[in-house]
């Protein structure tokens, strides 16, 4: 029996052996401290005999004086053979009592024979009623006639619940026509229908609304307990998919407290129970529950089931376990299982199926094929029903995940804006946060604004539990400025309550993630949706924060304060940000100089004077450098000829640091602004010896935007460097950047051709049969002429199938070309530098390939 007196139906054998001379031979540690005994026999005919035995046997030494028992089991790994017999150790600490109950259990089964299952899925498996509903959620092929087989007899509500759980609706939907059907109609059950029924047609309503509300009244403490057990852990396991973990717990807490369940059912519940558990933060509670399920498989052998929940058990061990607080390799083993491999197959299948769907689409196969169900999403959704089902949390994120790419991958499935918004829902709820992000940007992109707008709206923070907590932030941050203002504006209130008390929200998700500056970055997000009245909110949060000078977070802060309104910036206000910039990191300090001197002249005046020291920070702060007084332009292209000259001699030996400031991209936009104090030398240098996409993108940008500005001995000398430039060789592969050069050179080339009245023409041809990045380009090249060539290329970008190219060939059609400036937002702002000085897409490592510094205080 185990510690709830369940009889676990486990016989042993037993030789005991009494007496001092039993005793005699005593192991000690290295310490000298007696550890046990050492029973032998000269003759190895009982311990060959033992070992061979089915039953598995103890040797136990009994001390007749002391009144106690020691034990050990007799196995292969025990027995040690000796030239003339055999022996087998006893530890002292192998004690028969209470205390050891539960080793002397696990040891009891684990010799115990298991079952064999091949052939399993064609034959199926002779249950006990009691045990086939449990059978029939969490290893189906075991109860449900095999699809090939036919049905010649009226089926079992169990085995149409194991239908239901392979998603065969077809198979469980039979005409009304039929003469003879073998299954009732699910959809108009009669009131009195048996409980089984009842059942079976509430999971068939769940799997196809995903409402886990048809699956409740099923748990009456009035029902036979096996029923109890699998009504309690569909529910629960359908409110765990929904994120409603608080109410999975209470109905798990309310069964395990009447403990009425077998072995097997009441270790089901636990485990939902631990998985709960987790999901709440409560990370101990489910530890202990876990660690107690993980040998259930040696304890009911025959039971494929009893495998499955012990399997399941580690990866919510490990989820709420430190990885050195677990032994990970047996830990890890226990979760191979018959189950676990049958459900990776239904997997398999469902994968196999989308890639063959993908290939008929790509070779736009226009054949009939004959087929009633999307097999792929059948599959895949089986395999997220068997993974939530037995409670295995890591298995249920897996499968979903693998669920939602599909629905949002596929032709059909991904034009239906309802069906993305429900993929990018189950997206989030299985925590996937980072391609939630992509996710979510090609959606917006793509013109699914509505999906993403009606998947957000569904995101609440408030009730996050550990799976999704940041899939929920980062579904927020993605499409913040689609939300409707009012819910937006209650967003703020929750996002400023929690960075200022973060307690309360880490203890219920758990997270493994900086919380405060994803915070910062949802409030960034949401500032484009709320009122002028949140924007003088959010301008107090700033100043009133403590001095910051942890960079990220900082960046962060820095980033929001960027985004609000300027009318916030009152003089009483900009006093107080020019107050606390000398507490801060540097780049937080001079966004509050650059909001401050917006109504204050004497933050203007101090971020002047550092400009002119050459600090590229400050010149960021001031933003627009065609305001900046000649004196300004004249340092500040000395400085940074200087510093360009520099970073030329490290290029020549093929050093170059990673990320920091673009010198180049700055010293371009003072020079086509400034040109009575232009210095062209550095730029055509860096363009002849510099390689290095991330060095040259952002002044090839610029020259190709104003090349009319530009005077005609430089124009000429550009020329050939742009077209050595475009026709160099692709990047090699980088970590760090992956910048590609070519693209805007030939654009520059393309442009400067047309300027000196060139056949600029070709250029277009290359850039059209290229990749996003270059056919972008191309549109910027065709809005720049008034041709009918320029106009045709236009009208066709405008179809492209990627949104970016779409939205700069539009932008062209509905403006006239004079207008080409106001896209120059494609690369960084030809008159402004804070577009890549602080930008969250330009590479900032530490250390560049020579350890220096990329430290963003440019007065150095």
């Amino acid at each position: 029996m185990d510690g709830r007196l369940v009889d676990l139906g486990i016989v042993v054998g037993a030789q005991v052996k009494s007496g001092e001379s039993f005793f005699a031979k005593e192991g000690r540690d290295d310490t000298g401290v007696g550890t046990g005994w050492w029973f032998r026999e000269n003759d190895r005919a009982h311990f060959d005999a033992w070992l061979s035995h089915r039953l598995p046997h103890f040797i136990v030494l009994r001390n007749l004086d002391e009144r106690v028992s020691y034990w050990a089991p007799i196995t292969k790994q025990t027995v040690k053979y000796t030239r003339k017999g055999a022996k087998v150790f006893v530890p002292r600490a192998n004690v028969v009592d209470a205390a050891n109950a539960g080793r002397l259990l696990t040891a009891a089964a684990g010799t115990t024979v298991r079952a064999s299952w091949e052939g399993s899925a064609w034959a199926g498996a002779i249950l006990s009623p009691s045990h086939q509903l449990r059978h029939a959620l969490i290893v189906p092929r075991l109860v449900a006639p095999h699809p090939n087989r036919g049905t010649d007899v009226k089926l079992t509500a169990a085995q149409v619940t194991a239908m239901l759980m392979q998603v065969r609706l077809r198979d469980v939907a039979r005409p009304e026509e039929e003469a003879e059907s073998y299954i009732p109609n699910l959809t108009a059950l009669p009131p009195d229908a048996a409980w089984d029924w009842r059942f079976a047609a509430a999971l068939l309503r769940y799997i196809k609304t995903g409402v886990p509300d048809v699956l409740s009244g099923l748990t009456s403490s009035d029902l036979p307990p096996y029923q109890q057990a699998a009504g309690t852990v569909a529910h629960a396991a359908g409110l765990l998919e929904d994120g409603r973990a608080d109410e999975a717990l209470a109905l798990l807490t309310a069964l395990l407290a009447r403990d009425e369940m077998d072995l097997i059912d009441h270790a089901w519940v636990q485990l939902q129970y631990a998985r709960t558990l987790s999901e709440l933060g409560h990370r101990q509670q489910a530890r202990d529950v876990a660690l107690d399920l993980i040998g259930l498989g040696q304890l009911a052998p025959d039971d494929v089931t009893a495998a499955a929940i012990g399997g399941a058990a580690p990866n919510t061990l490990l989820a709420v376990s430190d990885w050195d607080a677990v032994e990970f390799g047996s830990t890890m083993s226990a979760s191979d299982t018959t189950g676990s491999w049958w459900r990776h197959q239904v997997a398999g299948w469902g994968l196999s199926a989308q890639a063959e769907r993908s290939f008929r689409a790509w070779t736009r196969d226009t054949g009939v094929t004959i087929t009633m169900v999307d097999e792929a999403w059948q599959y895949l959704r089986s395999a997220s029903l068997l993974a939530g089902m037995v409670g295995d949390q890591t298995a249920w994120r897996g499968t979903t995940r693998d669920l939602a790419e599909y629905l949002l991958t596929d032709r059909e499935h991904g034009a239906d804006p309802e069906s993305v918004a429900v993929a990018l829902t189950t997206m989030r709820l299985c925590g996937d946060y980072k391609g939630l992000a992509l996710a979510v940007r090609r959606v917006v992109n793509d013109g699914h604004a509505a999906a993403a707008q009606a998947a957000a709206l569904l995101t609440d923070p408030t009730n996050s539990t550990r799976t999704p907590a940041r899939a929920d932030l980062s579904m927020l941050i993605e499409s913040g400025d689609l939300l409707p203002r009012d819910r937006a504006e209650r967003l703020v209130e929750w996002t400023l309550r929690t960075f200022h008390d973060p307690e309360p929200y880490a203890s219920r998700t758990r997270p493994t993630f900086m919380v405060r500056p994803l915070l910062v970055e949802l409030l960034t997000a949401l500032v484009g949706a709320v009122g002028e009245n949140i924007h003088h909110q959010l301008a107090d949060f700033i100043l009133e924060l403590p001095g910051l000078t942890d960079q990220y977070l900082a960046g962060r802060i820095a980033g929001l304060l960027r985004r609000l309104s300027p009318a916030v910036w009152t003089p009483d206000r900009a006093r107080k940000a020019v107050d606390r910039a000398g507490s801060d990191d540097r780049q937080l300090a001079y966004s509050l100089f650059g909001a401050a001197a917006t109504s204050l002249p004497s933050a203007r005046d101090h971020l002047t004077n550092e400009a002119r020291s050459g600090s590229l920070g400050a010149v960021a702060a001031l933003s627009d450098v065609t305001a900046f007084d000649t004196d300004l332009v004249s340092s500040l292209i000395t400085a940074l000829t200087a510093r360009l000259e520099a970073q030329l001699r490290d290029a020549v030996r093929g050093e170059y640091p990673l990320g920091g400031v673009d010198l180049g991209h700055a010293l371009t936009v003072l020079n086509v602004h400034h040109p009575q104090h232009a210095n062209w030398d550095p730029i055509l240098q860096l363009l002849e010896v510099t390689r290095c996409g991330g060095h040259l993108v952002g002044a090839l940008s610029v020259l190709a935007q104003r090349v009319a500005d530009l005077p005609e001995d430089v124009a000429a000398r550009l020329t050939p460097l742009a077209a050595a430039i475009a026709d160099g060789p692709e990047p090699a592969p980088s970590l760090v950047d992956n910048s590609d050069p070519r693209p805007p050179a030939r654009w520059l080339q393309a442009t400067l051709e047309r300027r000196a009245g060139g056949q600029w023409q070709r250029h277009l041809a290359y850039l059209l049969q290229a990749d996003t990045h270059s056919r972008r380009i191309a549109a910027l090249l065709a809005g720049g002429g008034d041709d009918q060539l320029s106009l045709g290329t236009l009208i066709v970008l405008a179809g492209d199938p990627e949104p970016q190219v779409r939205a700069t060939a539009a932008g062209f059609i509905a403006e006239p070309p004079s207008t080409i400036a106001s896209h120059e937002h494609f690369y960084r702002s030809s008159s402004q530098i804070p577009a890549y000085l602080w930008s969250e897409h330009w590479p900032r490592p530490r250390r560049n390939y020579r350890n220096c510094s990329h430290s963003m205080n440019c007065s150095s």
